[in-house]
């Protein structure tokens, strides 16, 4: 019930600029007046899974082992529920979406739905994701071929929001022990407990009660770059040009 209320986008005219977090300030580097067309970040678009019991007639009973170390090395596309989440700066979701099995489209509903509402997304703003999520005008994403010190001065910026979101995970399952496996095989019930999580996950953060989690080291994979539009591509050459821009000059 109170999903729409505590999980929500910015209402359109009231994120102020100052609100928002500067791509370029993680650089620690002086910006010249005409590089402000650097854009801010609404936020981090991510994605984590939370392992459950397999539902009853998909369980092998001989051998089922509830530790979650064997879940993950024994990965059934019906044992995780997919959370596709974007946080602000201060950790807080601003965007939840909970999917059972594999997920194929990732971020694909959430950029179609930027497309459409372009109000949605204060000027020039943007979301930044990691590589696999698609590249467009509101989402930025890593290249995964770097020919050179703009490439890799960009994804290494684009790397430290990254963090922020691994942060915001880590707090949220360290507030919720539970997180770390459901043991339950219904997945509208498991779901209601993430969402409940995450609802109460923001309702602490405005209350002012923190939590510092440990992020937890996941197993690297090589992704494919997602799915990609014209402009979008332009758009992310265009801010890794003006990073570099922005680099040298407060070097001067």
């Amino acid at each position: 019930m109170l999903e729409d209320q505590l999980i929500k986008w910015p209402v359109a005219g009231s994120t102020e600029r100052g609100s928002l977090l500067p791509l370029s300030s993680l650089l620690g580097k002086a910006v010249r007046p005409e590089e402000q067309d650097i854009p801010t970040v609404l936020g981090v678009l991510g994605n984590t899974r939370i392992p459950i019991r397999l539902p009853i007639g998909k369980q092998d009973f001989d051998s089922v082992v509830p530790e979650v170390k064997k879940m993950k090395k024994e990965v059934h596309p019906d044992s995780w529920l997919n959370l596709e989440l974007v946080c602000d700066f201060r950790g807080r979701f601003i965007h939840c979406r909970i999917r059972k099995g594999s997920d194929t489209t990732r971020g694909s509903s959430l950029k179609d739905k930027l497309k459409q509402h372009s109000e949605m997304m204060p000027p020039g703003s943007c979301l930044v994701a990691r590589v696999g999520y698609p590249v467009c005008t509101q989402i930025l994403t890593p290249f995964t071929i770097t020919h050179g010190p703009r490439e890799n001065l960009y994804n290494r910026t684009l790397g430290v929001h990254f963090c922020a979101f691994d942060q915001a995970i880590a707090d949220l399952k360290t507030r919720f022990q539970r997180l770390r496996y459901l043991d339950m095989g219904n997945f509208e019930r498991a779901k209601a407990v993430v969402l409940t999580a995450c609802i109460l996950h923001n309702v602490f953060l405005d209350m002012g009660q923190e939590v510092r989690g440990e992020i937890e080291e996941e197993v690297s994979v090589q992704e494919a770059e997602g799915e990609t539009d014209i402009e979008g591509m332009e758009r992310r050459t265009a801010v890794a040009d003006l990073l570099y821009q922005a680099l040298d000059f407060s070097n001067v």
